[in-house]
């Protein structure tokens, strides 16, 4: 008889682990594109945030950037490019569940902004924001890595 047991391992170097999941705050600048496009090299996708308790957390780790600047904040995976007020995870292809949006927003200034970042100056509630503006840090997150081990059992 053969029995497995999940085993899950660290994240890597660097990341930090919440919840099972693996998160990496980048702190260079870009525009939403090239931030997605990057944490796919990195084999993961821009946060997604899906409840209360993550977002929490999500504010209690972007605080210890000691933003400055109003505009200063983080890309997340949400978008709402494919119909205007309809947000979805890129990452995940879901629906908003869970939203915490900064005073007037989302408001589709000059019905150009599709993207979803996070900004000090709401204290990282959310608001949508032009996707090539690129000048915001993001967040990696992917799955905790997990291992399999295999234990066999013999006789009764």
């Amino acid at each position: 008889m053969r029995k497995s047991i999940q085993v899950h391992s660290d994240c890597p170097n660097g990341w930090i682990r919440n919840n099972g999941r693996c998160y990496k705050f980048q702190t260079e600048k870009q525009n939403w594109p090239n931030a997605r496009q990057m944490c796919k090299w990195h084999d993961s996708d821009l946060m997604a945030i899906e409840t209360v308790a993550e977002q929490n957390w999500f504010v209690q780790q972007a605080l210890t950037f000691n933003h400055s600047d109003a505009d200063d904040g983080f890309w997340l995976s949400g978008t709402d490019w494919s119909e205007e007020g309809n947000w979805v995870w890129e990452s995940t292809t879901e629906p908003f569940r869970y939203q915490i949006w900064g005073d007037l927003q989302p408001n589709n200034k000059n019905n150009s902004e599709h993207c979803l970042d996070a900004l000090n100056f709401f204290t990282y509630a959310w608001s949508d924001e032009w996707c090539d503006w690129g000048n915001l840090q993001y967040v990696y997150e992917k799955p905790e890595p997990v291992r399999y081990w295999y234990r066999f059992l013999f006789g009764r």
